[in-house]
């Protein structure tokens, strides 16, 4: 009977322990990055990368996307965050489905240093997997919306 007792005092200290632990986790903010980009098309029917535009925010860790997220198919968009030449975020891509804006929210490493500049990098992926069109934006990290223009 104590043994039962002192098991379920110990359980309940262990619960307890682990839920604090869990709410710290969902309460703590992390940096992502909100990148719009505008894909355009060629007159040969090419896809190319228009413009980037970009704010970052930080965002309730329960909520932000720090996982890889491919697409279903090709061709794609795909996007990540590179800083001192190094990839500093998860890799994210969407379905291409013709000229028009992809909204993507990337989930940012912990190896981020705010107070140097990053390097937003977009690729034009092709329904073969090859890319065909790649452009970057400096992005010194701050929530204004900063943005650049291609074609």
């Amino acid at each position: 009977m104590n043994n039962k007792i002192i098991g379920l005092i110990l359980l309940f200290i262990i619960a307890g322990g682990c839920l604090e632990n869990l709410e710290k986790l969902r309460d703590t903010d992390v940096p992502v990055l909100n990148v719009k980009i505008t894909m355009a098309k060629e007159n040969n029917g090419t896809m190319v990368i228009g413009g980037i535009e970009a704010y970052a925010e930080d965002m309730p860790k329960s909520r932000a996307p720090l996982y890889d997220q491919f697409p279903e198919k090709f061709p794609a968009v795909y996007a990540d965050i590179v800083q001192n030449v190094s990839k500093i975020s998860y890799q994210v891509g969407k379905n291409y489905e013709g000229p028009g804006t992809y909204n993507l929210t990337i989930g940012i490493e912990d190896n981020l240093t705010k107070t140097m500049p990053v390097a937003i990098m977009v690729k034009a992926i092709d329904k073969e997997g090859n890319a065909i069109d790649m452009q970057g934006m400096r992005f010194n990290w701050s929530t204004e919306v900063q943005s650049k223009n291609f074609k």
